[in-house]
This record gives C-alpha cells, sequence and structure tokens, in this order.
C-alpha cells in the first residue's frame, strides 16, 4: 500500500500535530513501508496551494505506479 498524508501548517481544523502525525507514527508502528508526509504553509481548504498540492499529487501518483510496476 501507499500512503500519502496532505496537511497544512496553519490549519485548525485538521491540525499536523493532532491529526497526520499520530496517523503517520501508528503507520510506521505496523511496518507501512510506503508512506510519505507533504505539508503546505496554508490552511485547510489550501487556497494558497492549489497548485503546488496538485502537481505533489500528480507527482505522489506517477511515483507510486512505478514502484509497484517494479514489485
Amino acid at each position: 500500500m501507499f500512503f500519502l498524508l496532505v496537511g497544512a501548517w496553519d490549519d485548525v481544523i485538521v491540525t499536523m500535530d493532532h491529526h497526520i502525525l499520530p496517523l503517520y507514527r501508528i503507520l510506521k508502528k505496523h511496518q507501512a513501508q510506503n508512506v510519505k508526509i507533504v505539508a503546505f504553509q496554508d490552511y485547510h481548504v489550501f487556497t494558497r496551494s492549489r497548485e503546488e498540492l496538485a502537481q505533489t499529487l500528480i507527482e505522489w501518483i506517477e511515483a507510486s505506479l512505478e514502484k509497484k510496476k517494479k514489485m
């Protein structure tokens, strides 16, 4: 499985400290191998970083597909 956790540093609804990082730690504790975190200097709806977010998602999907082919 491949996991991409996306967060925003200025998000007060889904905070990195209370949601993203604990989920990452749980996944790693259970030996999840393909876990990546990306965080943007933005708020919950990513108004300032939508293009960068979209590009990150595209690149992550492409990289995940390449890794999957090699498995």
